[in-house]
């Protein structure tokens, strides 16, 4: 991607081992000049009618240094904890 460029991606949530219900998602950490946000924040999981978050990230234009920039998407619901990493790669 290029600074000032956007990628999405889609989350599949899938219950299991406790995990399930209402699940919230976060990106973590967020570094300077890239922005994530899922959408939406959490969902109600139904392995009948499954919903697939969006993850969207965003590289400032103000992004000065190309790199390869790791981001985790944390899901938690009733106190259990799954995560994924995405690597952005800035040119």
């Amino acid at each position: 991607m290029q600074p000032g460029g956007t990628a999405t991606y889609s989350l599949v949530a899938m219950p299991g081992n406790g995990f399930g219900g209402v699940i919230s998602f976060a990106c973590e950490p967020e570094p300077a000049f890239i922005s994530c946000e899922v959408s939406p924040g959490s969902i109600d999981i139904n392995p009948q009618l499954p919903l697939l978050p969006e993850v969207t990230i965003t590289a400032s234009s103000s992004l000065a240094v190309p790199g390869i920039y790791r981001l985790t998407i944390v899901g938690t619901s009733a106190g259990i904890t799954r995560s994924t990493t995405v690597e952005l790669v800035v040119r």
